[in-house]
This record gives C-alpha cells, structure tokens and sequence, in this order.
C-alpha cells in the first residue's frame, strides 16, 4: 500500500445519501498508520424520525466477503453516530497497481421508510505492492533450549510475494530479553528463557510473525529424598546416588537410573558397620549434551 505519513488523514469523504423517507448523511475519514487503516464512518440522520441503520462493509464488491458489519438502533437527529473500524493492509488480497476496493453500505427499513446507498472507499497501492510475507516455511512457533543455544545465532528467513517483486524485509523482536535479530539479515540470537514475537514487515505493508519461545531445563533438586531400607549389605534409596564415606569427603557416582518416572535406587556395594552419604539430581539430554539440575539435600546412612 502507499506509505502515509503517521496518522495521517489523507482525505475526509462525504456523501449524503437517502434512505427512502429519511435522509441520512454518512461522512467517512481515513486514518493510515503502519500497516492499518483506520476508518470512522459516522451516521447522522437528519429527520425527526429515528431510523435503525445497518453498516456493512464488503471487499472488492457487494458479492465479496463482509469484513465488517453493525446495526444501529434509533439514530436520532440529535446526536450522529460514529462507527469505527479498521483495515489491515498485511491481510489484504490485492493486485499490485490497481486500487483496492471497500464498499461501505448503510441500510435502513421500517414501516415508513425504505432505503440503502453505499460508499466507494478506494485504497491505492504500488506496481511493486508485497501481498504476502512468510518467515521459515510459514512456522507459526519456533523452539529452542535455553542451555545448549544460549548466545547462539540462527539465521530466519522470510520469502514475500509476488515473489519477482523486489522487497526490504525488517526484522524486530518484542523481547530482546529472550531473543534480538537483527533488523536486516534476520539474525536471531537467543539471550535468555521466555517468549518473543519476531516480525519480520516488508517495506511498510505486509507483514508475518512467528513466536520463538526458549525453555530451560528445570534444575531444581530433587525433593523428599528418602531413605527406604538400610541392610548389612545394602542401601535402597533413588537414582543418581553419589556416595562419600564422610560428610567432607569427596563423593564418587554410583549409579545412573535413565528411568524418569524410577524414583528408587538399590545400592550394594556399601560394607556393614560404615556411614554413607547420598544427594540425588537428574539430568536432561538435550542434542547429546546432559544438563544437570541442583543436587538435594545430603543423606546420612549407616550401615548395619
């Protein structure tokens, strides 16, 4: 579509029209900011008979899809009625070039008066108008591990259409927090764990979104760490069991249980009459690397 200056109000159009016995004045003034248009459409009926209205607007012709529509009830002579609604230039199914085309009808019936009319509201657009922006294949989501990806960049991108329509693509980020990409090349950096929106906007008119959220493997320790049975020969308690003969001494890996939903772990190899410590974490493989959690608490044992 044209670029228009912010909120700019590029024409102010009125038409008086009648809807059988009541005259009614409808006045409509466009608004262009970004990639929206903003239309307020206001009614006024200029007899002393009220008059409910019905607003519709159609795309491209009276046979087209209605993207807009609202009944009115007793529009007085008094007081006019303003009604807005909007246009989004990115959704627009448009041939470059040609004006495209919205029809903004009132209607009005009851016992006494019977009419319509209808106002021809033209947008014009560019020979070399972007209809339509997509970002990786059309993705709606993309995801990525906070811990295996943290400050590692991947290259989106973003193919428009028509596509022998040369186009300038800019990127932006809703959180930098989360995620930046850089407003040219479509460079997307993770930076942190949550949620951002990257759009990527072609010159000023159609536009695409894609949500990239960032999870970190949760690493808190494991709780209610038990101890359920202590025999002469051996100790049952839970998985990734790290063992020290003393509270200060250095803990050695006894046993890696890969079953998540396991929460028990028999150890045999401890000897009677001595004092064991145990902490438990689990683990998460992510792309062949295991991010750990915290460890839990420490558990003191002795042996029978």
């Amino acid at each position: 579509m044209i670029n228009q200056d912010e909120d700019r109000n590029t024409k102010n159009n009125e038409q008086e029209i009648k809807l059988g016995y009541a005259d009614v004045s409808l006045k409509t003034t466009e608004y262009y900011h970004d990639n929206i248009i903003d239309v307020y459409a206001q009614i006024s009926n200029l007899t002393a008979r009220n008059a409910d209205v019905e607003l519709k607007v159609y795309e491209d012709s009276l046979d087209g899809d209605i993207v807009f529509q609202r009944t009115i009830k007793d529009v007085t002579n008094a007081d006019s009625v303003v009604v807005p609604f909007e246009l989004d230039r990115s959704k627009m199914h448009v041939t470059p070039g040609k004006d495209k085309l919205y029809i903004v009808k009132v209607t009005t019936e009851d016992e006494v008066c019977t009419g319509d009319n209808q106002y021809l509201l033209l947008l014009p657009t560019l020979e070399s108008e972007i209809t339509g922006v997509q970002i990786c294949d059309g993705r709606a989501n993309l995801t990525y591990d906070y811990d295996t990806n943290k400050n590692k960049s991947y290259q989106l991108t973003a193919t428009t259409t028509p596509t022998g329509v040369k186009a300038n693509v800019n990127w932006s980020s809703s959180n930098n927090a989360v995620a930046t990409i850089d407003a040219s090349s479509g460079n997307l950096t993770i930076k942190g764990t949550g949620t951002a929106i990257i759009t990527a906007k072609a010159d000023d008119s159609a536009k695409a979104t894609v949500t990239v959220t960032v999870k970190s493997v949760d690493k808190t320790a494991p709780k209610n760490v038990k101890v359920n049975s202590v025999k002469v020969d051996s100790v049952t308690l839970s998985w990734n069991a790290l063992t020290a003969v003393s509270n200060k001494g250095k803990f050695t890996k006894v046993s890696t249980v890969k079953n998540a939903k396991k929460t028990t772990f028999l150890d045999k190899k401890v000897s009677s009459k001595k004092m064991y410590y145990y902490k438990v974490r689990a683990y998460k493989t992510v792309k062949g690397k295991k991010i750990y959690g915290a460890y839990s608490v420490v558990k003191k044992v002795k042996c029978k």
